[in-house]
């Protein structure tokens, strides 16, 4: 029953104030993302992301003019969004008799052979065959999550660009056993090479194009 207030001078009664409701925090609903196919999930960060980025880092206010009025942890959650999902590109390979130890499974020093062929399919698909585009390692790293046991017949190694710098390009791999596991993964810096200069070259507007940088 809705309360009302006795009148000493009138016989009327008063009406009774409105209750006072308090503002709603805001509530944060995690969603998956959900994107139609054929969108380019690069369309969906702006062009200066990276100077956004350096906003960031900088400390800047997340409602700031670089940042397009897009928090900051969402814009960083959308550009590491982004940042992985550059495609893939499978390359199945044939295991050698001597990709196997004495333990009975492909040994960790047939993994960078593998890993080198990949790339070289990759870099041949894209910007060219190795002599049209030279280049050379100047990083690799490997983790080995598990073991290829004899007698697997072949691996598949997917590999993609995860950044292209100036003169430089990071490739990520993953390498599956013949069930479809993962069971190793690798990231690995290049350098274009100036076989004339004995050096590293800058990667032109062309290469950089191909390579999605």
């Amino acid at each position: 029953m809705r309360p009302t207030h006795s009148a000493t001078t009138s016989s009327r009664a008063l009406p009774s104030s409105p209750p006072v409701v308090a503002a709603a925090e805001p509530v944060l609903v995690r969603r998956p993302l959900q994107v139609d196919a054929g969108v380019d999930l690069r369309d969906l960060v702006p062009r200066n992301a990276h100077a956004v980025s350096a906003a960031v880092a900088a400390g800047q206010d997340e409602g700031g003019s670089e940042n397009d009025g897009i928090p900051r942890r969402g814009r960083f959650l959308l550009e590491q969004l982004v940042t992985n999902s550059a495609p893939m590109r499978e390359k199945r390979l044939q295991t050698r008799w001597t990709d196997f130890d004495a333990l009975g499974h492909i040994t960790h020093a047939a993994y960078p052979v593998y890993l080198d062929e990949a790339r070289d399919d990759f870099l041949t698909s894209t910007v060219g065959p190795f002599d049209e585009f030279a280049w050379v390692i100047a990083h690799i790293s490997i983790d080995y999550k598990r073991e290829i046991r004899h007698p697997a017949a072949e691996v598949v190694v997917r590999t993609r660009v995860a950044d292209v710098g100036r003169t430089s390009l990071t490739f990520e791999h993953e390498v599956l056993a013949p069930d479809g596991e993962l069971t190793a993964t690798s990231r690995a810096v290049l350098v274009a090479w100036d076989g004339a200069a004995r050096a590293a070259r800058p990667l032109s507007e062309a290469e950089r194009a191909k390579l999605g940088g």
